[in-house]
């Protein structure tokens, strides 16, 4: 669904308020460990790129399994509370 809906022009209403869930997620995690995590040096279209390939690959999983992906493979070693 989020994969569709961000290839359609213009965007679906559900994709806008999804991408905005998502950079309210990141920017709750930048505020729980400033300085800590890798976030504020990737641009957002990168961003939207490693989850298009996530959803692609893990059509199962969802935007929350999606982001803490990126996360870890932004920052090997460190541990997100559950």
């Amino acid at each position: 669904l989020y994969v569709k809906n961000r290839q359609s022009e213009p965007k679906e209403m559900e994709y806008l308020a999804i991408a905005a869930w998502i950079a309210g997620w990141i920017t709750s995690v930048n505020y729980v460990a400033p300085g800590k995590v890798h976030f504020f040096d990737t641009d957002q279209e990168s961003i939207f790129l490693y989850i298009d390939k996530y959803c692609r690959d893990n059509p199962l999983n969802n935007m929350h399994q999606a982001l803490r992906a990126l996360f870890y493979d932004l920052n090997p070693g460190y541990k997100l509370r559950q």
